[in-house]
């Protein structure tokens, strides 16, 4: 899966969790803080500076200018935009300080807002004008990057762009929040922010900025390549597959942009392009290494044209052949097939590695994705941040997972990573070592058992990740007590390696791996899994309680189910850790300092469900109130955020009550969904997301609670029709697993993918017995027979599944599914990570720990508790009730 950029933005150093980057701290232009008239007024926004005249009203959207610039010139342009505007009273706003703008347009910031240094807001195409003319002259000369969403102003730092001035927002079709305008009809529709320029339909483009247009056009050149279509972007620029013109020799062009994709030194993508064409000329006719072609510039950018290599990136090679990605597992054979495989592959790079080293150049940023293999022989790529004739080199970026500890420098960092990708060939979890160097042994030792691997070979990965050699210990997080991550049915460590851990013992933060014979019992685990959730709790802050994903930071999912304090609660109380009093009560205080936002997952609607679980009716009332169902229609028809959760959670209050109001509001919203599901059910209507939580999966969900409730028969009718619309969008996987078609890849997963849908459709099938639907069950059911997930969360991750799994035995026991079930548990351990001396979990992209519902380590436990006890489950899918139950997770009712 890509990197999502947004999750960078969110890793701030020394933190175990994702946080809000303190741009405040951060040093600022003069301006951020300067005396300014007493008729301006000035506030911030994250990393914003806002400026205007007093009582001035900005129009909601219109045409805006953005200026561009870099850390030479950034604070010579800012005085001249600021003197400018001030005489003509004009608003605008600018990055605070130069580590903001550093940011702004780096390697991995989002391209298609990179370079917007100042946004200068213009009331009318006539004061656009007069705006841009003003500003020309004096501007001349000045660089900045190119700002890729905008259409140039000729050749200087000036922008132009039509959009939102204030925050608005709509769903886009993947039923995402985002940015909006209003267009002719008075809707909101989504404010397009691609790295191309765009105007909306209904807005009419000046003159002036069409002959700009054609001008820019009048600038085309002879190109001595013909691209034929992309390969990669970022924000440095992309990446392409082209055509010599001369010779028709298929070639990979990179493109770099001035002043754009900067590093951690200030060296923009051009720099470091020409340093990629220095290194390959040094490595010329070596084997692996692609034949550059030549170095060139064209319009703004700068071009490298290097040999194209026909194959697949080492990753996506290893997924297509691992039998960790086929449901139910591979033969004896396969399974040797696929080891004779990667082995060959691992030999082969250890040897150009050798060879490259021979020329005097570290690699520096090696990673399967770095790597393409041509037939069986792997070819390396991307050279930008390696070192010519320097044995300490140390590259400035590296992808996570790869990159060697500190102190681990040249040569031997390449080592490092040549371990890491041998292991990732294996167990794709390489990620954890960053976090926790002990991983390194667990993962090796897990590989070679399921492999058969011999011992030469994990020897090789371990002494490549500094554990064959006294080295001195890793800067790592330590423990006041050993973590041991539950497992069964796993054998012990194997004896050297054993002995090489039992050496290190002294490290803490390697003794919870010393071997899984060494494992406590389910419920001891289950207990630490609260105890590292309540050990990260941070009641001093008002933005969160519990640290969790980065979706935190937008509107109220501090507080949600989904992200925030409510879930987590949901989380402890139903797996019998107890109740905080105190945590729900930061929590109450909170509700009241936020703008009421209907939806379960991540609204009031939600939050009212928990609280009247936790056994605070009134509160609940209070807050079901508040959260206006008919508003959950502006955000959706799904369980997320929609009408389905906010009918499930109305239900469940109306039947505990018996409240004749609620029920009116009950009825209200099946009226609506069934209008939603006949508008969606057209031949013609868009792809979905099917799946439990932005799929038809969870209107299904309501109506076939709502048919227990009321026993009406067309309910149970339009959950088999909802169902059906999901399974519309849900294809056959090459092994014969259904799942959800993202148009790119297929996924497997609860809140995305095949058992978000299967996960009701098991529901459904308790009332009727549709053989389609009975034959798309036995599909599903594959989705969660892979050996392997590479996340453990309960969205996108193991614990969606084993939920899935646990409620399919709820329904149905079968000696099947509880192996299966057996076989995920197993498995957990490869996943945990030390938190305070408790077992804790990563959350998306792997980048840092989580402890939120959806995302972290209280999704995990629900996941887990629910395996070993057969309760309590998600709200509204209860497996317990269907099969065993037991006490700790009567704790919540349904």
């Amino acid at each position: 899966m890509p990197l999502d950029l947004r999750y960078v933005e969110y890793c701030v150093p020394g933190s175990d969790f994702y946080d809000r980057p303190d741009d405040a701290a951060q040093p600022a232009f003069p301006l951020a803080d300067a005396r300014i008239p007493a008729v301006w007024e000035r506030h911030s926004s994250g990393a914003w500076v806002h400026l205007r005249p007093k009582g001035g009203q900005l129009p909601a959207q219109g045409w805006k200018i953005h200026v561009s610039g870099h850390p030479g010139n950034a604070e010579k342009i800012l005085g001249l935009v600021w003197s400018y505007c001030r005489a003509h009273e004009l608003p605008f706003k600018f990055l605070r300080g130069l580590d903001a703008l550093a940011q702004a347009n780096a390697k991995y910031a989002n391209r298609g807002s990179s370079g917007k240094f100042i946004t200068i807001y213009t009331d009318g195409t006539e004061q656009l004008h007069r705006t841009l003319l003003d500003l020309e002259q004096p501007l001349t000369g000045e660089e900045g990057p190119y700002i890729l969403s905008d259409l140039r102003w000729r050749s200087g730092p000036l922008h132009v762009r039509y959009g939102g001035f204030v925050p608005r927002f709509c769903r886009d079709d993947n039923g995402d929040e985002v940015p909006a305008l209003e267009n002719d009809k008075g809707q909101l529709v989504p404010d397009l922010r691609r790295p191309v320029f765009h105007v909306p339909d209904w807005v009419t483009l000046p003159a002036f900025l069409q002959d700009q247009i054609q001008s820019n056009r009048a600038r085309r050149i002879d190109f001595p390549y013909r691209p034929s279509h992309a390969l990669h972007f970022s924000n440095g620029g992309g990446v392409y597959a082209a055509e010599a013109l001369d010779t028709g020799d298929a070639v990979v062009l990179k493109e770099a942009r001035p002043h754009a994709g900067l590093d951690s030194a200030g060296r923009d993508a051009v720099a470091r392009l020409r340093h990629e064409a220095d290194v390959l000329t040094r490595l010329a006719g070596q084997t692996g290494v692609p034949r550059l072609y030549g170095y060139f510039a064209a319009w703004d950018h700068h071009f490298l044209a290097m040999e194209r290599i026909d194959g697949l990136n080492l990753k996506r090679a290893a997924m297509q052949r691992t039998p960790l990605l086929r449901p139910g597992g591979t033969t004896v054979e396969e399974t040797a097939e696929y080891v004779s495989w990667a082995l060959r592959v691992a030999e082969r790079l250890k040897r150009i590695i050798a060879a490259v080293h021979e020329r005097g150049v570290v690699i520096g940023d090696l990673h399967p994705k770095n790597i393409v293999v041509r037939g069986d022989e792997p070819v390396l790529l991307d050279f930008e941040f390696s070192g010519i004739d320097d044995p300490q080199h140390v590259a400035l970026h590296g992808a996570p997972g790869f990159r060697a500890p500190a102190g681990v420098t040249g040569r031997d960092a390449d080592l490092w990573a040549l371990a890491a990708v041998k292991l990732d060939l294996f167990l794709p979890h390489t990620m954890l070592v960053e976090y926790e160097p002990g991983k390194a042994v667990q993962l090796a030792e897990h590989a070679a058992r399921r492999y058969g691997l011999d011992d030469d070979f994990v020897d090789s990965i371990l002494a490549g990740m500094g554990w064959g050699r006294p080295v001195a210990p890793a800067a790592t997080r330590t423990t006041d007590s050993p973590l041991s991550p539950p497992a069964t049915g796993s054998g012990p460590v194997g004896g050297r390696h054993r002995e090489r851990l039992l050496a290190r013992a002294a490290t803490p933060t390697t003794r919870q791996f010393l071997s899984d014979s060494d494992l406590p019992a389910w419920d001891a685990s289950i207990r630490s899994m609260g105890q590292a959730v309540l050990a990260s709790a941070t009641p001093e802050r008002t933005d969160r309680l519990f640290p969790g994903d980065i979706e935190q930071f937008r509107g109220a999912d501090g507080l949600g189910v989904a992200y925030g304090a409510a879930g987590v609660l949901y989380a402890l109380a139903a797996t019998g850790q107890g109740r905080f009093p105190h945590h729900e009560q930061w929590l109450l205080d909170r509700l009241r300092s936020v703008e009421a936002r209907p939806g379960f997952y991540d609204g009031f609607h939600g939050i009212a469900h928990v609280l009247r679980a936790l056994g605070r009716r009134d509160n609940a009332a209070a807050v079901l109130r508040s959260a206006r169902a008919e508003d959950a229609g502006a955000r959706g028809f799904d369980l997320f955020c929609g009408l389905a959760g906010a009918g499930l959670a109305l239900l469940d209050a109306a039947q505990a009550d018996q409240d004749e109001d609620l029920w009116d509001e009950v009825h209200a919203v099946e009226r609506l969904l069934a209008k939603r599901l006949a508008e969606a059910s057209t031949p013609n209507s868009p792809r979905g997301r099917p799946g439990l939580m932005h799929g038809w999966a969870g209107p299904a969900l309501f109506w076939i609670r709502f048919h227990e409730a009321t026993g009406g028969p067309e309910a149970l009718d339009r959950a088999a029709a909802a169902l059906r619309r999901d399974l519309r969008d849900c294809v056959l996987t090459r092994h014969g697993a259904l799942e959800a078609d993202d148009g790119w890849r297929t996924l497997p997963y609860l809140h995305t993918g095949g058992v978000g849908v299967g996960i009701v459709l098991n529901e459904y099938l308790r009332h009727a017995q549709d053989p389609d639907l009975l034959e798309a069950d036995r599909a599903i059911e594959k989705a969660a027979c892979y050996d392997h997930y590479g996340m453990p969360t309960l969205s996108f991750g193991g614990a969606g599944i084993l939920l899935y799994l646990c409620q399919r035995r709820a329904v149905a026991p079968d000696q099947r599914i509880q192996h299966r079930i057996d076989h995920m548990l197993s498995t957990l351990p490869l996943h945990a990570l030390p938190y305070q001396g408790h077992i804790a979990f990563r959350g998306n992209q792997s980048l840092r720990l989580s402890m939120d519902f959806a995302t972290g380590t209280a999704g995990v436990l629900l996941a887990t508790h629910t395996a070993v006890h057969g309760g309590p489950g998600l709200p509204f899918l209860p497996p317990a009730r269907c099969g065993t139950t037991d006490p700790a997770a009567a704790t919540l009712k349904r």
